[in-house]
């Protein structure tokens, strides 16, 4: 088999471009593309084309969709091309190893020719040194800074899996680096990157999802338990992670101390299927002299009775006079909600509008041992 790819590659490369170089580049017959991928001609052009365009970019946005174009096109060669495929797997084994060996020899820029899932497909993965050149000739470091933030995650070279993801083999998850402090630093880089510029936003969306999946379905977490559930709470409002996925989470042992058992039944607020007295979450309105100091309720037990089995759920006042309403629910367990009392005089009723979150405290025992608390914290007002 003759090949001429790196006549091609001498042409591709050179700078810069005229319209005569670029017939050139057209009329010639990529011979791998013929036997590896039945001489596809869409896919031969999109070669042509990604190589004169990594050459003429000239700004930060032909950086970006040369990035797309180089994923795209690595998934293209990786499915499109044509192996023996009939026979045994050790037929199709010599193949792919050939086509890896034939293909990886012209070096071609931007293209890693591999297998994965244990050697046993055909793979091509994108090398990102080629952009990480044109972004370094394009005016201001927009581009550079974000695919400093992408190739911190996968690599120059793309990896199979992230950097904050340890993989041992094809068929598991892998561990979770959460705890390290790396992903709550990460999401600090892409949201202060897409805060104020609007590049490569598709691709550093996608590593958010990405750590949030792989915080769902994983094989554990190997990092100190506090250190992890602190990681959690740090990112957990920017990953937006929905109840189902809550749930998932909190099956996990190492979450069980910031599971939130309760629930909102005909309108109130119910724990472990038993109502919250209405007395618990009036404690944390304004009195009507204007005193504001109460911030949380004990809604469990400490080390003696929470409010939800105190005595008195309203020292001081006449339970009876109150009820509550939910006026709105926020995210992660937040919720505006208007406490009433009834009063002596011209006034009747008054009602108060405030925020509530249900949260587990750290709370220490005489014999230090630490236990979760569900409480009810007051964390502002509304309108």
């Amino acid at each position: 088999m003759k090949y001429i790819l790196s006549f091609l590659l001498s042409i591709l490369i050179a700078a810069p471009f005229n319209a005569q170089e670029t017939m050139r580049i057209q009329d010639v017959n990529l011979e791998w593309i013929d036997d590896y991928y039945l001489g596809d001609s869409i896919l031969k052009k999109r070669l042509q084309n990604f190589y004169k365009d990594l050459n003429e970019a000239s700004n930060p946005f032909e950086t970006e969709a040369l990035f797309y174009e180089l994923r795209d096109l690595c998934e293209s060669l990786t499915y499109g091309i044509e192996l023996n495929e009939e026979d045994d797997f050790v037929s199709y084994e010599n193949d792919m190893n050939d086509a890896i060996q034939v293909l990886g020899s012209f070096n071609l820029p931007g293209f890693d020719f591999t297998c994965a899932g244990e050697c046993t497909m055909f793979y091509v993965r994108p090398h990102y040194g080629p952009i990480l050149d044109v972004a370094s000739y394009t005016p201001g470091l927009h581009d550079d800074i974000a695919l400093k933030i992408i190739t911190d995650t996968w690599g120059v070279l793309e990896d199979e899996s992230p950097s904050f993801q340890m993989i041992e083999c094809c068929a598991c998850p892998g561990s979770n680096r959460l705890g390290s402090g790396e992903q709550y630093a990460l999401l600090r880089r892409i949201n202060k990157f897409t805060d104020n510029h609007d590049l490569f936003v598709d691709e550093l969306e996608s590593i958010k999802s990405t750590m949030k999946n792989y915080i769902l379905y994983n094989d554990g977490f190997p990092m100190d338990e506090a250190a992890v559930i602190d990681e959690f709470n740090l990112i957990r409002n920017e990953l937006s992670f929905n109840e189902k996925e809550l749930d998932i989470l909190m099956k996990k042992d190492i979450f069980q101390s910031i599971t939130l058992n309760y629930s909102i039944e005909q309108g109130q607020f119910y724990v472990n299927g038993k109502q919250v007295p209405t007395g618990c979450i009036a404690q944390l309105k304004t009195e009507l002299n204007g005193d504001n100091s109460q911030a949380v309720i004990y809604l469990d037990r400490t080390s003696l009775r929470g409010c939800m089995n105190s005595n008195i759920a309203y020292p001081g006042g006449n339970e009876e006079a109150l009820s509550y309403t939910i006026n709105d629910s926020l995210s992660n367990d937040t919720y505006k909600i208007t406490v009433f009392e009834a009063v002596n005089g011209s006034l009747g009723v008054s009602a108060d509008k405030i925020i509530v979150q249900f949260v587990k405290r750290d709370y220490l025992l005489e014999d230090d041992e630490k236990i979760y608390v569900l409480s009810l914290s007051k964390i502002g007002d509304w309108k």
